[in-house]
């Protein structure tokens, strides 16, 4: 049962098709009317706001978000006990215990200044691993390794371990030279991890050849892409990947676009000409931590769509192909900038 869930989301994730752009965002409209129904009924947080559209409901942060989050969510957790539970899990290195009932607990890295807890359910991450396999996998026919550089692993990370998939999870926190001849012994197909460890990687590896290195967690400067592509000899994409859900990855068309068929995007506009913004979240595919309005404090960069046509044939001619929509139904990210409280003195 469970891996029919996961090829079901995989599936809806790699071949659901919209023609056009008002399809999609007719579509989407639905799918945000529904689940604020459905949380209204259920968070206890949101039942003021029952029957109330998208527009009105409270922006949200991490603060307010940590502040309410035993009304908030909508299993009747409790912050503290879920944060005890999460922090022994990481000191511990055994995040087995991260799991409560059905329930994955994790932290987030704490990079925005403080650190927040997410959970999912089993449906839950059944539903991320089908859709960010759908979206990733070069080929779901050939046996792939997939090698996640992190500094703490996660159940969630671990939901598909089987068949011709398989992940390995190497602990950042670790001496370099153990985990890279565990990488090496490895040898992964996929290579997963922020632009700080894909560097190091790519400096001390000797034999690695993935088919696809996928950058994600900062940003990925043109230095550090041309780099990574100068090393490994493979395509180099983007995941815009957090705690807030799986919002952006690098399409078929070679352009880093927005996952709108599992996230609903607003912008905060920063700039009175409208080229960089804040994205307010709506993800509405999250039930247990319901993720509504919240909004990041990373500045994004708007993008001409004119560049896209140079992919494209790129991507005919043989390169990954990743999405099955038409490419420009999604909206192009040109770049994730940085976050609003940087501060260069």
């Amino acid at each position: 049962m469970e891996k029919l869930n996961i090829l079901r989301h995989l599936m809806m994730s790699r071949y659901r098709r919209f023609k056009t752009r008002s399809q999609l965002v007719e579509w989407q409209q639905h799918q945000v009317a529904r689940h604020l129904d459905w949380v209204t009924q259920n968070s206890p947080f949101y039942q003021a706001f029952r029957g109330k559209p998208l527009a009105e409901f409270p922006l949200m942060s991490k603060s307010l978000m940590m502040e309410h989050f035993n009304q908030l969510n909508t299993r009747q957790l409790d912050r503290d006990q879920l944060f005890a539970c999460a922090l022994k899990a990481e000191q511990e290195r055994d995040f087995s215990r991260s799991v409560l009932k059905d329930i994955t607990v994790g932290l987030s890295s704490g990079t925005s200044g403080q650190r927040g807890l997410f959970l999912a359910s089993q449906t839950e991450r059944h539903c991320w691993a089908g859709y960010i396999l759908g979206r990733l996998l070069p080929s779901l026919w050939m046996p792939q390794r997939i090698a996640l550089l992190l500094r703490a692993n996660s159940p969630l990370y671990q939901t598909v371990q089987r068949g011709h998939i398989r992940f390995h999870y190497v602990d950042l926190t670790q001496p370099l030279d153990q985990w890279m001849a565990e990488l090496t012994t490895f040898n992964p197909t996929l290579l997963v991890g922020s632009a700080q460890a894909l560097q190091l990687c790519a400096q001390e590896h000797q034999t690695l050849s993935p088919s696809l290195v996928v950058s994600g967690a900062e940003v990925l400067t043109p230095t550090d892409r041309a780099l990574l592509a100068a090393k490994f000899k493979c395509p180099i994409h983007e995941i815009y990947q957090c705690t807030e859900g799986f919002l952006a990855c690098t399409q078929r068309d070679g352009v880093m676009r927005w996952n709108e068929d599992i996230v609903h995007i607003e912008p905060h506009w920063l700039t009175p000409d409208k080229t960089h913004f804040s994205p307010i979240i709506t993800d509405f595919r999250r039930r247990t931590q319901p993720i509504i309005r919240y909004q990041l404090d990373d500045v994004i960069a708007v993008v001409n769509e004119q560049g896209s046509e140079h992919n494209a044939a790129q991507e005919e001619k043989g390169q990954l192909k990743i999405a099955r929509s038409s490419p420009v139904v999604f909206q192009a990210i040109g770049s994730i900038a940085g976050r609003t409280g940087d501060l260069l003195k």
